[in-house]
């Protein structure tokens, strides 16, 4: 992989975020990738190496701010009945680090 692609997510106004906002973006070669903060500093979020899926590894991470601001949009317009609904909450609260599950 050469070059750079980039996230949509924009979770900089969220104030209650303790994470680096996003958007993330890719750089660098298919088995030393690292995702960084696509504005402002560029700071490294994490720094991937690997023979394996290393790519792939790379683009759901750099994917985490635009999923987790999408699941919460899902949840807050979503029908509580569902067991998907408090699966939904887990995943949320693991991202946010109020669970190790």
């Amino acid at each position: 992989m050469s070059g750079e692609q980039t996230g949509k997510c924009d979770m900089s106004t969220d104030e209650r975020v303790s994470h680096t906002p996003g958007p993330w973006t890719i750089a660098g070669r298919e088995t030393a990738l690292e995702v960084v903060e696509a504005r402002r500093s560029r700071m490294r979020v994490c720094f991937l190496t690997s023979d394996g899926p290393c790519e792939a590894n790379a683009h759901l991470i750099a994917a985490a701010p635009d999923l987790l601001a999408a699941l919460k949009a899902v949840v807050a317009i979503s029908d509580r009945k569902h067991d998907a609904w408090d699966a939904a909450w887990a995943a949320i609260d693991k991202a946010e680090g109020r669970s190790n599950g």
